[in-house]
């Protein structure tokens, strides 16, 4: 009676980890579907601003939450963003230039700034989301012109960037390897093996 029920339950075990499929964590940013085919590059959310180009980015993490500080340059106003939530950011303040002066770092609720000059006017670039999905034609899916800053916040596959429209929150989506799940139910099924 005793192995017949042991072998019930890695039957359903194998058939919950088969029928499932692959596991993973996903990142506490990710909007799309588990069954996404292809890694992607999503627009999560745009926060229009005003009061000038944002010239740089100063990003800090405390107590789960990630900011943005969103500077517009010497002796002009910095944003304060809170981009935890990337498809609904926050717009929590602004402190004037002549207060703040340029961020130096921050230190989660603490910031070192300077009264020195921004050191290099931002050169205005185009930026393009490309589907590289068939690499024997890439396409692009989405072009944002004039971007005065770029920044990728770390560990989060999250990104922002600035443009004359406003701010944009972007997220990485890492497809699914089929491969990999497959190995991981096989594991489930019959367990750690050297061959």
């Amino acid at each position: 009676m005793e192995t017949y029920k042991w072998v019930s339950i890695a039957a359903v075990v194998a058939s919950m980890a088969i029928g499932a499929g692959p596991v993973f964590a996903k990142s506490r940013h990710s909007s799309q579907s588990s069954s996404a085919r292809y890694d992607q590059i999503t627009i999560e959310s745009h926060i229009p601003l005003a009061n000038g180009p944002v010239v740089r980015f100063v990003i800090t993490e405390r107590n789960s939450h990630s900011y943005v500080y969103a500077e517009r340059g010497t002796g002009k106003e910095t944003t304060l963003i809170d981009v935890t939530q990337p498809e609904h950011p926050r717009v929590l303040g602004e402190v004037s230039g002549a207060e703040i002066g340029n961020v130096v770092t921050i230190a989660g609720a603490a910031a070192l700034a300077s009264s020195a000059p921004v050191s290099a006017t931002p050169v205005p670039q185009t930026i393009q989301i490309l589907d590289l999905s068939n690499p024997e034609s890439p396409k692009v899916t989405r072009r944002f012109e004039s971007v005065t800053a770029i920044e990728k916040l770390p560990g989060h596959g999250m990104i922002v960037l600035a443009n004359g429209e406003g701010i944009w929150v972007l997220s990485e989506h890492i497809a699914e390897d089929p491969a990999a799940g497959e190995r991981y139910a096989r594991k489930i099924v019959y367990g750690e093996s050297r061959y």
